[in-house]
């Protein structure tokens, strides 16, 4: 039986408030911890989990747009929030983090209009 793009994009709402409250929990209880405690390590940690939860967007969003919208909901705000928080107190430890993230965003937008065209 052949699965049209309807029916893949039909998710039920306890699929999407499940998978916005998952997000929601996991990513409150281990960012904030992963970003203070990866102050030692020039904030690679953080990045590294910035980058993770790209990808893991990335790969929700061509399965499924309406779950990639669903878990950007959830992780967004509360990335920026303890983002802002580090902000207040140390401004270039967050560019430390955000900087990893922008490279690996770069690196990946170049390879994907000039190498694989």
């Amino acid at each position: 039986m052949k699965e049209t793009m309807s029916t893949l994009a039909r998710v039920s709402s306890a699929n999407l408030i499940g998978t916005v409250l998952a997000t929601a929990v996991i990513t409150l209880f281990s960012f904030p911890v992963i970003s203070y405690t990866s102050v030692v390590l020039y904030g690679l940690p953080a990045a590294a989990y910035l980058v993770a939860g790209y990808l893991l967007w990335l790969f929700e969003n061509q399965r499924n747009p309406r779950l990639g919208f669903a878990f950007a909901i959830a992780f967004v705000p509360i990335v920026t929030v303890c983002l802002l928080g580090l902000l207040t107190a140390k401004p270039l430890y967050v560019l430390m983090i955000l900087m990893p993230v922008g490279c690996f965003s770069l690196i990946r937008e170049v390879t994907r209009r000039f190498i694989l065209k």
